[in-house]
């Protein structure tokens, strides 16, 4: 029997037997919990401890049209981009026939967890085959990111990055781009890694490959917005994308945690309001993602797997910490690229940030805004503690690259 300090300890050996047995018994008992909990109501919980149901009710509104209750974008609201929305329909297809032994809303809900969790599976088997560690199951069986797998769309363009680096590792140069291409399709983050793949590839192939990756990874996006444009117009086309550019402070960004401190500090509320808004108006939080985003790959210049690896979590993070506003959904994004990195400083951080996670939402996130505002100091210390870690996450990535940079560079002088 493995001992309980060696199962734990943070290192690159693989699972043994007895760990795994561990493994698939936890999987097996949450599976088995959480959809139960689709069956029961908690009217009297003030937090959404176990499940919650809001996205997954919207990505069920917005599936209407499966049933031609409607044209999506014009008779249906959705803020998604087009190809999210053929999964919501994907999913309405399989729960439909489960309808007519139960409420179709609740078969929906299982069918897409059920889906979420095979795309999960997909994805560590994937992962197994380039890191045999026991690590990433630190992260896999983190609450929160088990919480948002199963209740966010976001693991299918977080798993599509993840498939577009593995094939970058083989040198499927053309099958990484097409991977990152759907990503990019099912939510436009993932633009952000395009220069940082450019930089790599530079050093790696001819300009006509690298012209060839970059047409591959914008067809399922720019096809997905003429899909759209054919039938709605301008107005459906812009429908989902002008939701995002129209979102502001959200009590949760990076922003946010910095007026919290000045309002310990003293500061009055007028002077955090005219910073607050002269940031908005200046379109700092753009500029940063922007400048993070293009310089940072410049100066770092990946040339193998590992750096191009690195520098992704780093700009992802970067992308998501100088944004505006916040979602916790954003740890998958951290998460599932992360599960490749070996045993580091990164990593342990990115593992306590999957389990901290948890503290800001749901459980703080519900406390202070769903149930009494006295405990907004527990929502307010959580995204402190998320901030704090992201940070420190950022910093050692930037660091690890930069001493990698100059030791190779010190070795070929």
């Amino acid at each position: 029997m493995i001992s309980r300090q060696k199962l734990f300890t943070l290192s690159d050996q693989p699972l043994s037997r007895s760990s795994w047995k561990l493994v698939a018994i936890l999987a097996c008992f949450t599976l088995f919990f959480l959809i139960s909990l689709f069956y029961y109501k908690l009217p009297d919980w003030p937090v959404r401890i176990l499940y919650d149901l809001s996205d997954l009710k919207a990505y069920f509104n917005a599936s209407h049209w499966v049933r031609g209750h409607g044209l999506l974008y014009q008779d249906l609201r959705s803020d998604y981009p087009f190809l999210a929305n053929v999964i919501f329909g994907l999913v309405r297809c399989i729960a439909i026939p489960l309808s007519s032994f139960i409420n179709e809303f609740t078969a929906f809900c299982c069918a897409w967890t059920s889906l979420s969790l095979l795309v999960l599976i997909w994805a560590v088997k994937k992962i197994m085959v380039v890191r045999r560690s026991r690590l990433f199951f630190w992260i896999i069986f983190a609450p929160s990111f088990l919480y948002f797998v199963m209740f966010r769309y976001d693991i299918y363009p977080a798993v599509c990055c993840l498939f577009s680096l593995l094939a970058i590792k083989e040198n499927k140069l053309e099958k990484s781009a097409i991977w990152l291409g759907f990503s990019i399709a099912l939510k436009v983050y993932a633009i952000v890694l395009i220069p940082s793949l450019i930089i790599f590839l530079y050093s790696r192939t001819h300009v006509r490959m690298i012209i060839k990756v970059l047409c591959l990874a914008f067809i399922p996006f720019i096809i997905s917005n003429l899909v759209i444009f054919a039938w709605g117009g301008t107005d459906a086309l812009l429908n989902p994308y002008l939701y995002q550019a129209g979102r502001t402070y959200n009590r949760e960004s990076i922003y946010d945690s910095f007026f919290y401190l000045m309002l310990l500090t003293e500061v009055s509320g007028n002077s955090i309001a005219m910073i607050s808004e002269w940031i908005s108006l200046n379109h700092i939080p753009t500029i940063l993602q922007i400048i993070s985003c293009t310089v940072i790959p410049v100066i770092i210049r990946p040339k193998d797997w590992d750096s191009l690896l690195e520098i992704w979590i780093l700009l992802i993070l970067c992308f998501i910490s100088f944004s505006i506003f916040n979602s916790p959904q954003f740890l998958i994004w951290i998460a599932v690229p992360a599960c490749l990195l070996p045993a580091s400083r990164p990593l342990k951080g990115i593992i306590i940030l999957a389990w901290i996670n948890y503290l800001y939402f749901p459980v703080g996130f519900d406390l202070a805004w769903n149930w009494d505002i006295r405990f907004v100091y527990v929502f307010i210390t959580a995204i402190w503690t998320v901030t704090i870690l992201r940070l420190y996450i950022m910093l050692e990535l930037l660091l690890k690259l930069l001493k990698k940079k100059f030791t190779k560079y010190k070795l070929s002088e």
